[in-house]
């Protein structure tokens, strides 16, 4: 039996916790800022949107679940969460956590388990007909594939975090750098005005003492 027409023998339970799966694969990286997390939440959940829109279920709920698992799991553990509560996207990311992702999710959760609970019954009656046979198996071609493409927004999303990464670390390099300068142009001033004062008074006492 191909990979292929294996993974159609799996229950509609089977199929629903394989995306779950998938969905709760998120890591944070301390370096990045809470407030860029919060700014890409906005992205996330309105690309779920369009997904759910399209009737792409599988890349719903499988975005929804990344969205939760992000934001109610994962970011609060980040060290430098707790300066994060006067970020504008904070509040917005809250509110969509509760009026949208939740019962988003749970209705895409029950959609689908009804769904693939039809394609696995399907699949037992096309048993007894090759043609049959051969059109589930192609179905499943392409929900492989509607997964693969899931994998690489996935790695995309992972992708989008490490630039956010390195522009923050740029940006603290350069303020790092103004600093330097600033503590720079101060000594300058300073070593300037005592050696002009010491000059000075060292004129007026040779010439008026």
């Amino acid at each position: 039996m191909s990979a292929i027409s294996w993974y159609v023998t799996l229950t509609a339970a089977e199929r629903v916790r394989a995306l779950g799966k998938m969905g709760c694969s998120v890591e944070i990286n301390e370096d990045v800022a809470p407030r860029r997390y919060f700014r890409s939440g906005v992205e996330m959940e309105r690309m779920a949107a369009v997904y759910l829109e399209e009737g792409s279920l599988e890349n719903a709920y499988v975005l929804y679940t990344k969205f939760i698992i992000l934001f109610v799991e994962k970011l609060p553990g980040h060290r430098d969460y707790q300066q994060s509560s006067s970020v504008p996207e904070k509040q917005l990311i809250m509110k969509k956590l509760q009026e949208v992702a939740f019962p988003r999710r749970d209705e895409l959760k029950k959609r689908l388990e009804e769904k693939y609970s039809r394609e696995h019954s399907e699949y037992l009656r096309a048993q007894v007909s090759m043609d049959q046979s051969q059109r589930v198996l192609e179905e499943e071609r392409q929900r492989v594939a509607a997964l693969r493409r899931m994998q690489i927004e996935s790695e995309q999303f992972r992708y989008f975090e490490d630039q956010l990464r390195r522009q923050e670390l740029a940006n603290q390099r350069t303020e790092e750098a103004e600093q330097k300068v600033a503590v720079l142009v101060a000594l300058w001033y300073y070593y300037y005005y005592y050696y002009y004062y010491y000059y000075y008074y060292y004129y007026y006492y040779y010439y008026y003492y």
